[in-house]
């Protein structure tokens, strides 16, 4: 029987840091990790990290900080990849993708939340973690952007309103 991947050797497998970024991979094959992390591949590696952030230190007894570093290195990245400047929200595809006539954003749930509702729980997760102010503002700025579609269609952003 093989063993589980533990959070720390799927980051050491799956994410690669450079000059203030992260490359997460997401394709693995045997032991290799190959492709391009999109929008929801990062926030949902992020939100992983923060849900142990909260509880590793009551389930497990023990502090683990890396947790919470890590959440927070990876939104930082995704705001240097994906979000629209001038306008709220943020792209599903990367900057680096020049092979596209647009960039698209997703908004809307589906089987898999879209990653901008998923932004909104790692913004307000990275606020109470780390006390830094800047995760406040990101989320009171992003959260606008939800609210039309919060009381027109409330179903279809049910992960943003959790």
């Amino acid at each position: 029987m093989t063993k589980p991947w533990s959070v720390g050797i799927l980051w050491s497998k799956a994410v690669q840091e450079r000059e203030n970024l992260l490359d997460l991979h997401t394709v693995c094959y045997g032991t290799n990790f190959v492709g391009e992390g999109n929008l929801t591949d990062y926030t949902w590696f992020a939100e992983m990290e923060l849900a142990l952030a909260s509880t590793a230190s009551w389930a497990k007894g023990v502090e683990h900080p890396d947790y919470a570093q890590r959440a927070e290195k990876l939104i930082t990245t995704t705001q240097k990849k994906f979000k629209d400047l001038p306008l709220a929200g943020y792209f599903i595809v990367g900057d680096n993708r020049t092979d596209l006539a647009l960039r698209q954003k997703e908004w809307f749930d589906n089987a898999t939340p879209a990653g901008n509702s998923s932004l909104i729980h790692s913004f307000s997760a990275l606020s109470i973690l780390t006390g830094n102010d800047i995760w406040r503002k990101e989320l009171a700025e992003h959260v606008t952007a939800y609210g039309g579609m919060a009381r027109r269609i409330p179903s279809g952003v049910g992960h943003a309103l959790t």
